[in-house]
């Protein structure tokens, strides 16, 4: 699947970030990071330079999370018109094969069900995938 990763970042804890990163960039074919002006932007920025799916938008204020997600995926879908959006924030890490057990899960649906799917919210506290319909969530881990 065709995913890009809209990463909102303000301030994050660098050894964390590093994490998020990682686990992030090998699930989705582009990555980028909209950083609301951090106190450690030179960070953020040489650590996405290490990596080849990694983009960088640098915001000249704190602009908060809609604007950030807004500019992002105004970027992604005119640079890369992906089929999926995958929002994060700078503290959410992937599990390993998130993205491929959701859309597993996904293609095991019948047809009329798939096609009601308007967003996913990834989450668990102990590994475990399951599907469930939720009226509310956040907006970090959510596949669009």
């Amino acid at each position: 699947m065709n995913v890009t990763a809209i990463i909102v970042s303000y301030n994050p804890d660098i050894t964390r970030f590093k994490i998020v990163l990682s686990s992030v960039s090998k699930q989705v074919k582009h990555m980028i990071i909209v950083d609301n002006n951090s106190a450690n932007k030179n960070l953020i920025r040489g650590l996405c330079v290490k990596l080849d799916n990694c983009e960088l938008i640098e915001l000249k204020f704190n602009s908060g999370v809609a604007y950030a997600l807004k500019m992002g995926i105004r970027y992604a879908y005119t640079k890369h018109d992906p089929e999926w959006f995958l929002l994060l924030d700078d503290d959410t890490i992937l599990l390993d094969e998130a993205l491929n057990k959701v859309f597993n899960m996904i293609n095991s649906l019948k047809p009329v069900l798939r096609k009601k799917i308007g967003a996913i919210l990834l989450g668990s506290t102990d590994g475990n995938c399951d599907i469930k319909e939720i009226t509310y969530g956040i907006f970090s881990g959510t596949l669009i």
